[in-house]
Parts: structure tokens; sequence; C-alpha cells
């Protein structure tokens, strides 16, 4: 398996096909991934399993962490950095450690290995994980099927189940998603019983700020509605044009709808602009998450007043329905 991660590899096929031996594209990143490593678990001995070219050893080790790190490829065991050196090796990480290296670490981190491997090898990969620490952090990729070398690739549940066999089960409080969205944190229990309770409260936990996360969008979404009717106003796009305000239903849903009728539409200070000169029609605005009270608002549209509807385009997962001319098209926006 070592002649597969080759320089072939390391230059053209891994990590999106960019040039892994590429210190001044690399450092940055993995830098940042050992400064905020050390942020969340301060860990005094830390063991990069799959260290490649041991960019992370390096970054952990210039920050005064005891990192060591090993992996299958002599190849990029030689682009370790030369002072670096003595604390990288190759090493299969399916074998046990071996004894001239430190067997017991505060962290474990393995970074887009387990794909490269089988079902079988990735279990007896994870076993040795879960033996140097309580602690691991782990990533793999769980849709990239291009990558020739990825024989492995699954979802997050799969890689729950194989480390729970090990007592080993998710942590969802502290964040690692500074090394990519798709990362996990797995920490040892003794028995069944605690690792429900840590579950269960870390998803209250969660629920809870979400609540509180998604209560501050509707806020500041009520907000800028409230901004832009004012600027509507003062364009003259309220006065004498039958605009009216009223409670939304309980529907769950923030609405900003435009309307006319064939014969004018409201335009810039107060004029009639025809039917054809207006952009639009109709927008609606759904919000279809958490929402406590709601104010549904119905206001003139007219292409003056484009930019100041586009303003709330900002808000994730809004989903803008333009009527235009009589046609409907729906865009989800991010």
């Amino acid at each position: 398996m070592s002649d597969t991660y080759n320089s072939y590899f390391f230059t053209n096929l891994g990590f999106a096909s960019d040039d892994y031996t590429n210190r001044e594209r690399w450092m940055p990143f993995f830098a940042k991934i050992a400064e905020n490593i050390i942020k969340v678990f301060n860990p005094k001995m830390v063991l990069d399993a799959g260290c490649a070219t041991g960019y992370v050893v390096e970054a952990l080790r210039d920050r005064g962490v005891e990192a060591w790190g090993f992996d299958i490829s002599e190849f990029a065991i030689s682009h370790v950095r030369e002072d670096i050196r003595p604390y990288c090796f190759v090493h299969s990480i399916t074998d046990r450690l071996p004894n001239n290296v430190p067997q017991s670490y505060d962290l474990v981190i393995n970074i887009e290995v387990l794909e490269h491997l089988s079902p079988e090898m990735g279990s007896e990969a994870i076993a040795n994980l879960c033996s140097y620490s309580d602690t691991v952090v782990f990533t793999s990729s769980p849709n990239d099927i291009t990558d020739m070398t990825h024989i492995n690739v699954r979802l997050s549940e799969y890689w729950c189940r194989e480390f729970a066999k090990n007592m080993f089960f998710r942590e969802y409080i502290h964040p690692v998603d500074f090394i990519c969205p798709w990362a996990m944190l797995f920490k040892k229990y003794d028995n069944i019983e605690n690792a429900i309770f840590s579950q269960e409260m870390s998803h209250r936990i969660l629920n809870s700020k979400q609540e509180a996360e998604y209560k501050k969008e509707i806020d500041n979404l009520n907000e800028e509605i409230k901004v832009l009717s004012a600027n509507l106003q003062g364009a003259g796009g309220l006065n004498g044009s039958g605009i009216t305000g009223r409670a939304a239903a309980d529907d769950d849903q923030i609405k900003c709808v435009g309307h006319g009728n064939s014969e004018w539409e409201c335009g810039e200070n107060g004029s009639d602009v025809s039917q054809s000169e207006t952009l639009w029609n109709k927008i609606c605005i759904h919000y279809p998450r958490f929402t406590p009270t709601m104010q549904d608002t119905q206001i003139q549209i007219t292409q003056e007043n484009q930019n100041k509807i586009r303003k709330i385009r900002k808000l994730r997962n809004l989903q803008l329905t333009f009527v235009f001319n009589g046609y409907e098209n729906s865009d989800t926006l991010h």
C-alpha cells in the first residue's frame, strides 16, 4: 500500500489534486488547525495518525505541544521539515505503535485517512486509535468518490458505529469544524448510560442555542423589513398606495408581498408607473424554520426599490419566490 502513496499521489491526486508538498499553500491552513486544537483541547501530547508531510506535527511543536505523527508513505515522511523528522515516522495505522514512541496521548487526530482503507482495515485502525487516547478527532470525506484511492467513503453514522464498538461516542459541544465541515470528535465512555446522558445533554444545549440563533435571525429580518418599509415610504412607495400592515397567521412565515392592478403601481416619489414598468408584481419571502411572532407587510415593489429588497438575500435558508409578469420561479437562497 505504501507504493500507492508516492510522489504522484501527493502532487496530483490527494487533497483536491493540489500539490501537498507546497508548504506555502498548506502551512497556513494547518497552522490554523493547530491553533484551534490548542484553543479547544489544550493538549500536552498529540498523535497525528496519517500525518502525511507532518504539517500538523510541525505546527503543534512550533507552538509548544509535544506532537508525534506517522504515515504509511515514505515519500511523505521524507518531506517532513528536517527538525521535525525525528517525531514523524513511516508506519501503518493498522499496526500497533512501535515501542520507541509514546503509547498514550491527550489527543489523537486522524484526518482523511480511513476512506483509503477497506472496511476491515478501517475497523482495525479505529481500534488502534481508540487505544492511544480517550479523545479522537476524526475526519473522512462523506462524498468524495472521484479519488481512485477512496475505497470506503461513508457517511458519519457509519463511523459513529465503528467508534461505538470501542465505547467511543460522538461529542457535539466542542466544535471541530475548523478542520472541515464533516469533522467529528469522539470521546471514550466507561458505560452506555454515561454516553447516553452526555449525548442527550449535548442535544438539549445545542437545541437551545439553535433556537436562540433562529430568534435572533428573525428579529434581524423583521428589523430589515421595518427599514425597507421606511425607505419605501420615503421614496413614495407607501403613501397613497393602499399598503397595509397586519399580523401574520400562525403559518411560520414572513411575507413581503407587492400587488397592484393592471392600471397602476406606485413609483418613486409617489408617481404612478405602468404595469409593464413594474419589475416585480409580487415577492414572497418564506421562512421555513422556527418562528415565534412575525409581521406580514404588504408593499408595492417597483424597479427603483429592487436593490432594497435584495438586501434580505443575505439571510440564509430563505426561499424567495418571484412572480414576474404572471410567471412564478423559486430560488433557494444561501
